[in-house]
């Protein structure tokens, strides 16, 4: 792999990075540049802050896994002084020619004993696919059922909380109990159940963000929701008490409670795709709501069984610096084990190691279309028994075909799609979005309006008790149009 300008900024965690870089080159911060034959390896020297100029390197030996390094106390990786590097080898610096330096070597052997051993590992595992888990030790079910106690007690304190802000009344919800509650939240660290503090800090996100005092719509269904995910998890963690090897891999309920599934687990207990083709019909970024991330989400349909699955990747504020944001995907990506976490819902998500790029050509576009639902009233059905589990998705995905785009005549400024058999779905704005996407519709072609399919995104509004859809991709004979990002 040849390090180029456009490599570099491929590998920048972030715009500031790559400009602090440019900068240190123009600055000629750089000297002891040195390269070995096959040109994989460079290093150098950087001077900064401190009293000794910092020695950075980067390792393309495998080029899957780059190996960037600098003495520098920075936590980016690479940081700027290793972006210098490459932009000043990309920049045609004179790199003298030198061997591989012992220690560099080392490394190198040991990362490929690490893989090796990965790999055998992994091999084990799948071997022991058949027969299931293995059995855990006595030890191992002790400190199980140890964490089980805590995480019971932290849910007990969950629903304390919860039922003192219903008790004092949500009018009294003023900013210093708001804050009040979220240091109660805070103290459930150490009881193991970081997906309903997850949802408890939502919580204090609506209630801090609520447009007025007696606007108390979204809180009371985030309320309803988490007291239904505290009554799911302290029947299912009192049942698992008695069998803590046993998990749930029917229902998102372990996650909902806060176990990250490892990919290894998951592929234990057969939940993965062999040989899955995805394309990727919509991505975008949003905020959760307590502001405290980002969360990239993607909606990918396979190619193989017509699901659409979610990929999420979150970000919070406090590691901007250490975490990649997700980009778009327009190509056909073809992935040896597709890993899919337990889920009841319509639109699992989904998780891969590695994947391979095939360009969409017209015939997959056509296969995708296809792939679409075609009566409305089954999908509807769907949708609200869905719906009726407060502890699944309030907005599930799907790809539709419709016979007929049009205006709406009962909605101003909204549209609705038909199907073959007269059914309808109301397409209106989603407040999960930012923009305005609806207005789209509006400058598509018109032999796009009909005999087609659409990504959509349901919604009800509890108030009106109205399920509407917003559109997310429109998908013809020959293009995926995005209508979101």
């Amino acid at each position: 792999m040849k390090i180029t300008k456009e490599y570099a900024a491929s590998v920048a965690t972030n715009a500031a990075a790559l400009k602090n870089a440019e900068d240190l080159v123009k600055k000629g911060a750089f000297s002891a540049l040195c390269t070995d034959k096959e040109q994989g390896f460079i290093s150098g020297e950087c001077s900064g802050s401190g009293a000794h100029p910092y020695v950075c390197s980067v390792d393309l030996a495998d080029e899957n896994s780059p190996a960037f390094r600098c003495s520098c106390p920075s936590r980016q990786i690479p940081c700027k002084h290793v972006l210098g590097l490459m932009l000043a080898y990309a920049g045609g610096r004179t790199f003298d020619i030198t061997e591989v330096p012992p220690d560099i070597v080392e490394k190198r052997e040991n990362k490929q004993r690490a893989a090796k051993s990965k790999e055998t590992k992994k091999a084990s595992a799948s071997s022991a696919n058949a027969d299931g888990p293995t059995e855990k030790s006595a030890a191992w079910k002790r400190a199980a059922i140890k964490k089980i106690d805590s995480q019971l007690s932290g849910v007990a304190e969950a629903e304390k909380f919860l039922q003192n802000l219903v008790q004092a009344g949500l009018g009294a919800a003023d900013a210093k109990s708001v804050q009040t509650f979220s240091a109660l939240v805070k103290g459930l660290d150490g009881c193991f159940i970081p997906g309903i503090q997850g949802q408890l800090y939502d919580l204090t996100g609506i209630l801090q963000h609520r447009s007025e005092k007696t606007d108390y719509t979204g809180t009371v269904e985030k309320i309803c929701e988490i007291q239904a995910l505290l009554t799911r998890a302290k029947d299912y963690l009192t049942q698992k008490r008695d069998n803590p090897e046993k998990m749930d891999i029917e229902s998102e309920i372990e996650e909902l409670i806060g176990y990250p599934w490892k990919l290894e687990e998951l592929s234990q207990y057969g939940m993965c795709e062999k040989d899955a083709k995805l394309v990727q019909l919509c991505f975008h970024v949003r905020q959760d709501d307590d502001k405290r991330m980002f969360v990239d989400e993607g909606f990918n349909i396979s190619l193989n069984s017509g699901r659409v699955f979610i990929t999420r990747n979150y970000r919070p504020y406090k590691a901007l610096k250490h975490i990649n944001e997700e980009d778009s995907v327009f190509s056909i990506l073809r992935i040896p084990e597709l890993y899919i976490y337990p889920s009841l819902s319509m639109n699992p998500r989904i998780r891969w190691n590695n994947a391979d790029f095939m360009k969409i050509d017209k015939d997959s576009v056509k296969l995708i279309k296809s792939l679409g639902r075609v009566n409305f009233a089954e999908l509807i059905k769907d949708i609200k028994n869905q719906l009726k589990n407060l502890t699944l998705s309030r907005r599930p995905a799907a790809l539709v075909r419709f016979a007929e785009l049009k205006k709406s005549a009962a909605h101003i400024n909204e549209y609705v799609i038909t199907d073959a058999f007269g059914n309808s779905i109301l397409l209106a704005r989603s407040g999960y979005f930012q923009g305005d996407f609806i207005s789209m519709l509006g400058k598509l072609e018109k032999k796009l309006l009909t005999d087609n399919a659409m990504l959509l995104l349901f919604d009800n509004d509890i108030e009106s008790a109205a399920l509407s859809a917003q559109p997310l991709a429109l998908v013809s004979d020959e293009a995926i149009i995005r209508l979101v990002y």
